[in-house]
């Protein structure tokens, strides 16, 4: 699991444990797999960060243990590539997690 800004949250990711307002409210619980008004109830209840899986299945993570900086770095420069895309179209949606997947793969092995 890995701990994630909800800034670079995108639709497909699955939440890892119960996403909880500072009151303790909880507003989705763990194994939800979020979409765009989650992401926004998140952002509207001041919710920061949450905890994603990082199995193969629904994350943006691979099998292999990444630190939360690394897949920032990878969510970043796949947002920069997708940057004007319609990311509520399942498609791009998928085309985006591979991209961001594969930034973590490719991590340190080429710049562009």
């Amino acid at each position: 699991m890995a701990k994630i800004n909800t800034k670079d949250l995108v639709p497909g990711m699955v939440l890892a444990k119960d996403a909880e307002h500072a009151n303790g409210r909880v507003l989705l619980k763990a194994g939800a797999q979020l979409n765009e008004n989650h992401i926004k109830v998140f952002k509207t209840w001041g919710i920061n960060n949450v905890e994603i899986t990082t199995g193969e299945d629904n994350s943006v993570q691979p099998k292999q243990d990444y630190s939360a900086d690394e897949i920032k770095r990878a969510l970043d420069k796949s947002r920069v590539k997708f940057q004007h895309c319609d990311m509520k179209q399942p498609l791009i949606n998928e085309l985006f997690r591979i991209s961001a997947k594969n930034n973590l793969k490719n991590r340190g092995t080429n710049n562009r």
